[in-house]
């Protein structure tokens, strides 16, 4: 079996922060690479139940994933925490979402015009740097707009 190029570079970012590839993780990460949108942890332990991988391992691995950054937590509409791949280890570009208020639909967009405050302007404030950021869009998809017209 070849690994793909995306997950030779989990195996290597897993291996620089000293966490073993293990299959649970391997799995796991590989679920993210395959979906179209970020998951919440109960959908990503329904979805490897049928593995053997138990919730705990998930719930687990998903909070050692994001400290190392190769995760990242997205809030969407439910306040529950959903999960992505992080930008640098995801085959997609920085992105943001999408998200209808009805149908909770959510789509990616990568127009991101966002104005960072000038190094200055951070200071004044007590801030050194910026990492990251993100940003959700609510509103209504167009098959839920017809539907309230």
């Amino acid at each position: 079996m070849s690994c793909s190029k995306h997950q030779i570079k989990i195996k290597a970012g897993l291996r620089h922060n000293q966490l073993k590839a293990t299959p649970a993780r391997l799995q796991l990460l590989d679920l993210f690479e395959h979906a179209h949108q970020p998951l919440s942890a109960a959908q990503i332990a329904i979805s490897l139940k049928k593995t053997g991988i138990n919730s705990s391992t998930v719930y687990r691995n998903l909070e050692s994933l994001v400290e190392l950054g190769l995760l990242k937590k997205v809030s969407l509409l439910s306040r529950q925490v959903h999960y992505e791949l992080s930008d640098s280890f995801s085959d997609r570009c920085h992105h943001h979402h999408l998200i209808c208020l009805s149908c909770q639909k959510v789509v990616e967009i990568s127009d991101c015009s966002i104005q960072f405050p000038s190094s200055s302007s951070l200071k004044k404030i007590g801030f050194s740097s910026i990492k990251d950021h993100s940003l959700e869009f609510f509103g209504l998809c167009n098959l839920c707009s017809r539907k309230n017209n």
